[in-house]
Formats: structure tokens, sequence, C-alpha cells
């Protein structure tokens, strides 16, 4: 984590804690690629944590039964910022706290406004700051991370919620907190919504002198073999003359499809590049 020393919200959270949300793969890489379009998960973890059944693991795998869940200590009236990766291969999330709220203060390195939220979706690789206030009574309370199976293969949704424990100081040791979701809908595979983020610091977009599409997916190309495509082509690359050599030389009008170069060579030019994905489970980029 990369620290800003201008963190405008520095005097507002007493601590940091970072919260990493992934999903689990008890099978090696080298297998996993095989099948990588559909790669569910075998279990989640918060913070490299949770229980599952390891008769359920391959017999190959190094899983350990009952290896506890992770456990946040919380001090009474202290705010701390929870620095929330989703570090995951392929799952998607909802992130909350049990009957605490969240203020969204920071997405991907631009801060925000504070906005109060109950639920946050979270999906691969993507971060957010928010600050929570410890302002309820003593207990224990659960962190969740509810798997958004709606963007997953249909071998997945057996799949549900990992949890951990938020222990406030001076709450018993041993007493298992209660189950207190927060009752909020939010659509699955999509992201917060935008207009529910306004940027801290404001600045005027520039009018588009042009615009553009890319059209991401995964597919089979004319030899079977599953590749990545924008705009229906897939980059191959030639090792003898590369493409930034050729446009070096002054041949960039003559690089072949295969390329994906697309050409920008006005100064002042703004491009609106629009992104879509139609893939039905690859849909984070």
């Amino acid at each position: 984590v990369i620290h800003d020393p201008d963190d405008p919200y520095l005097n507002e959270y007493d601590e940091e804690i970072i919260v990493m949300l992934t999903d689990y793969h008890h099978t090696e890489s080298e297998i996993l690629l095989k099948k990588f379009l559909t790669p569910s998960s075998e279990g989640d973890e918060i913070n490299g944590k949770n229980n599952f059944d390891c008769s359920q693991a391959p017999h190959v795998s190094k899983c350990v039964d009952n290896s506890g869940l992770a456990k946040f200590e919380f001090v009474s009236n202290k705010r701390y910022r929870l620095c929330i990766i989703n570090t995951s291969a392929f799952s998607a999330f909802f992130f909350s706290i049990d009957k605490h709220e969240m203020e969204v203060i920071e997405v991907e390195g631009s801060y925000t406004k504070r906005n109060k939220i109950h639920r946050l979706p979270i999906n691969v690789a993507q971060r957010y700051s928010v600050i929570v206030t410890v302002n309820q009574p003593v207990d224990n309370y659960i962190m969740r991370s509810e798997f958004q199976k709606k963007c997953m293969p249909d071998d997945a949704k057996k799949l549900s919620i990992v949890k951990a424990i938020v222990h406030y100081d001076g709450a018993p040791e041993d007493s298992a907190p209660k189950d207190v979701p927060w009752k909020d809908f939010l659509e699955e595979c999509i992201d917060l919504k935008h207009e529910t983020l306004q940027p801290l610091y404001e600045e005027k977009l520039p009018k588009a002198t042009k615009e553009m599409e890319l059209t991401i997916a995964f597919h089979n190309d004319s030899s079977g073999v599953v590749r990545a495509f924008f705009n229906e082509s897939s980059y191959v690359p030639d090792i003898k003359f590369p493409t930034l050599s050729r446009i070096f030389a002054g041949k960039a009008n003559n690089l072949p499809r295969d390329r994906n170069a697309y050409i920008f060579d006005t100064p002042g030019e703004v491009v609106d590049i629009t992104f879509i994905t139609k893939d039905n489970y690859h849909g984070y980029f």
C-alpha cells in the first residue's frame, strides 16, 4: 500500500487496516489454466483465512480443516480506514460489516466525497477505502464477503458467504456474534453506482474530439485456441519486427490488423473510449 503524504482524510481516521478478499483454488494454476474460461473457486477468504471441509478438496492439496476465521480488533469510538482489495482471480463480492455503516472515501487511488453505504460491491482487482466508526455496543460482529453468484458459472453457485470476526475491545473472546446482515438489495455484477461517487477534487473534462469503442471478448481463434480479443482481433506479435519498432520506423500505417494498433496523431486530441464486454463471466477488466 502506497500512502499519500497529502491524504486529505488523514485526520479523520485513527488507524488503517488492510482487508484482502480473495477466492481460493485447491488446484494448481497449471491445471486451472486449461479451463481458464470458467475457473470456479472452491472457497473464498478474508485476509487469507476461512474454514473449509477438506474432504471436498483434491487429495493432493494441502488443505487444513477448521483453520479459523480472520479477526479484526476494534476499539470503541475509534475510526478505522479499511483499505479493501479484491485479490481474486475471478470472484466478485459484496463486502459489509453487520450493524456498521461505511463511508467511501477513495476508489482506485482517487479521493471521493464521503458517501455512506451498507454493502460494497467489489470486483476483481478493485480497491476501495472506507471509514468505519466504532459506535456500536461492545460485542463481537460479523464482517462478511458475500459471493456474487450471478456473475459466475453454475458450478460456482454453491459458494455463498465468507465471514470474519470484528472483536470490540472488552467483548467476550468466545462469544459468537449474532447474524444481523444488512438487508439492502444491490444488483449483482454491477459496480458501486458512479453517481454516488463524487470526486473530492473536481476536474472539468475537455470535450472529446474523437470517440471509439473497444469490444472485449474471450473465445476460440481459427485454430481452436482460446484467446482474448479486442474488436474481434487477438494480438499476434512479430518477434523479428515488433510493433513499436515498426512505428518508430515510420511504418505505422502498414501494421496488420492483428497488431491491434489504433493511431491518434493529432496533437491535443481528446479521445472518448468506451469499453464493451460481452463475456458472460469475464466481465471485469
